[in-house]
């Protein structure tokens, strides 16, 4: 009867798996799931055999599913990945259900069970998923009690156990629904609620900046890049065009990006940039030449900006420093400036004798009045009526680096120098095991102006101000504990270049060495394994009781066999009595919780020890 049950929650879990696996990988599903039910449990070998089984089911399993999955991703059927889980533990599964005593019992059979209904789930299947999922559960549940020896049949029971199962069922089931219906709406209403936040505190790195949105990342210590090689001033991950009233926006025309495809692998590029977490855009130098990205393919814009391939983000990117861009032109966006503020910003660049003068004086002129009159600084006052950056100029001069490089490109382009606000990062900080750390705190803005018939970069901020605000050496301490956290990605790129293939075999590989170990070490050991939460005082019992020729029967309850000690005429009378007595006494503990535990299973212990 258990192992008919076995078999059928194996079909149970075969039927969940076929129903999301592409039209190959079914019939191998549907193959492994009816042979427990029709071949049953007859096969009985030792347990190293056991484990070779073990280990050609896995095998089996990780070559079907390489060879019955689809190469594109589609959400209602499961993956190579998955497959690559739940055919090898549903063909484990299946195989163990074929053998009359396998090692470490149902138990096992029905976790590998567990695991491929698990990667069955991964598939969008509707309501189908959940109905198989509750009957193979059920199923696995009736095959654990039946498996149980010490409990007592289902015909024995009073109604109060059906009452409390059937309330524990039914509450398991309402909490269940309840879940489903409120979990999707709270997590709507979450991310919504951080979508809004977000769009309030917009940072330098998103397609809109205001004027201030930088200031909480200039106060984090978070590490987002490290530099290895020839490590450039400044990174830039956005270029802003269009100004209006205190915020920058990208501009239309940069949105048509070229996909670039790459080598995975570093070649001769001088400087590498890793990044500490998922980029959602790279940031690279002015000019940047020969891009290489560990994930092989990345997307351009015209102005040099890169930023991931759906699906394809790179933690790993390889560049080379070339020469300064001459292309693309400027356009009308780099030269517009608002009207109402047009006037007041060619009046400072009267006042600054910038106005009418070639381009590259204008520009070092400018940058000059900046550095000498300006204060760079995290907190600064703002009148609320004024532009901000008119504010910057006129009234409050102070400010972080944003404000120094939207009133330079603001001035530049009433000079009718063509200029563009960049946001990115500054490279300054070293760590003592030979790389530079860039952190958070290191975002910086600065202008990128096309004079000379180049794009060339201006940075109006205080360089002196920008380096007592970030330390030049990383602390011997910090150092220590983020070249752990680099070596753990190294680690890590290892392992994200093997693919899903090879990944399962390796781990087919060591658990089939584990296995058969374990199982040529313990090859000695025959006869039934033991239950794994049954007393060891019991196992003596049941142990001694078998030398004596009193063989339990697998479907004798401590009552039935206290019953057959009594009538066993090849055991003194007083030893029946007190083996009798002990198995009454651990029966009525054990379902009526009577005496205590010790008691019970001390007095089992000392009539092994008679038996013996």
């Amino acid at each position: 009867m258990k192992q008919r049950v076995v078999g059928l929650t194996v079909l149970v879990v075969a039927i969940a798996m076929a129903y999301s696996a592409p039209e190959v990988a079914q019939i191998c599903c549907l193959a492994m799931g009816l042979v427990p039910v029709v071949v049953g449990a007859r096969v009985e070998v030792d347990r190293v055999a056991q484990a070779a089984v073990t280990i050609v089911a896995m095998m089996t399993g990780v070559l079907a599913a390489r060879w019955t999955a689809i190469p594109v991703e589609v959400p209602t059927l499961l993956s190579e990945r998955t497959l690559l889980l739940g055919l090898p533990m549903l063909a484990v599964a299946a195989a163990r259900a074929c053998l009359v005593r396998p090692m470490y019992g149902d138990r096992l059979t029905l976790l590998a069970a567990l695991v491929a209904l698990t990667a069955a789930g991964r598939a969008q299947t509707g309501w189908v998923f959940p109905v198989l999922a509750a009957v193979a559960t059920l199923l696995g549940l009736l095959a654990l009690r039946i498996s149980d020896p010490s409990r007592a049949p289902l015909r024995v029971l009073e109604a109060r156990h059906f009452v409390g199962l059937a309330f524990g069922a039914l509450t398991a089931a309402a909490l269940a629904g309840l879940a489903t219906w409120t979990l999707p709406r709270v997590h709507d209403a979450m991310m919504a609620r951080m979508m809004a936040r977000a769009e309030r505190n917009r940072t330098g790195f998103s397609d809109a900046m205001w004027l201030g949105a930088m200031q909480g990342m200039l106060e984090s210590n978070t590490v987002v890049m490290r530099v290895r090689g020839a490590a450039p001033p400044l990174l830039r991950g956005v270029i802003f065009t269009q100004y209006h009233q205190g915020r920058w926006e990208t501009g239309a025309e940069a949105v048509v990006p070229e996909v670039v495809e790459t080598s995975v692998e570093r070649g001769s590029q001088p400087t590498e940039v890793e990044h500490a977490g998922r980029p959602t855009r790279y940031f690279l130098p002015l000019g940047a030449d020969d891009v290489a990205v560990s994930s092989g393919i990345f997307e351009r814009d015209p102005r040099g900006i890169a930023r991931p391939s759906p699906n394809a983000h790179a933690k790993r990117v390889w560049f080379d420093q070339g020469e300064l861009p001459r292309g693309p032109p400027p356009t009308l966006a780099d030269l517009q400036v608002p009207r109402k503020i047009s006037s007041e910003l060619q009046s400072i660049l009267e006042s600054w004798g910038a106005a009418g003068r070639p381009p590259r004086e204008a520009l070092e002129t400018i940058e000059a009045r900046l550095l000498r009159d300006y204060t760079y600084s995290l907190e600064s006052e703002r009148s609320p009526s004024a532009d901000p950056v008119l504010d910057f100029l006129k009234t409050h001069k102070q400010g972080h680096c944003e404000y120094f490089a939207a009133a330079f490109a603001l001035l530049a382009r009433s000079a009718r120098v063509p200029a563009r606000v960049v946001a990115g990062y500054r490279v300054s900080e070293r760590s003592p095991l030979g790389y530079m750390i860039v952190r958070e705190r290191n975002a910086h803005s600065w202008v990128e102006v096309f004079v000379d018939d180049h794009w060339e970069t201006f940075d109006p901020t205080p360089a002196s101000d920008l380096a007592a605000a970030s330390p030049a050496t990383t602390p011997w301490i910090s150092a220590m504990l983020d070249g752990l956290r680099t070596g753990w990605e190294a680690v890590d790129d290892w392992f994200g270049r093997r693919s899903a293939f090879e990944l399962s075999l390796a781990l087919v590989t060591l658990l089939g060495a584990l296995v058969m170990v374990r199982a040529w070490r313990a090859r000695g050991v025959k006869g039934q394994v033991v239950v794994a939460d049954q007393p060891k005082e019991l196992t003596s019992l049941w142990r001694a009781l078998k030398q004596a020729g009193v063989e339990r029967a697998p479907s004798d309850t401590l009552g039935a066999l206290a019953r057959r000690v009594e009538a066993a005429e090849q055991l003194k009378a007083e030893i029946r009595e007190e083996v009798a007595a002990a198995l009454r006494g651990y029966e009525r503990h054990r379902y009526g919780g009577e005496g205590t535990n010790s008691e019970a299973l001390g007095a089992i212990s000392r009539a092994a020890s008679r038996v013996a």
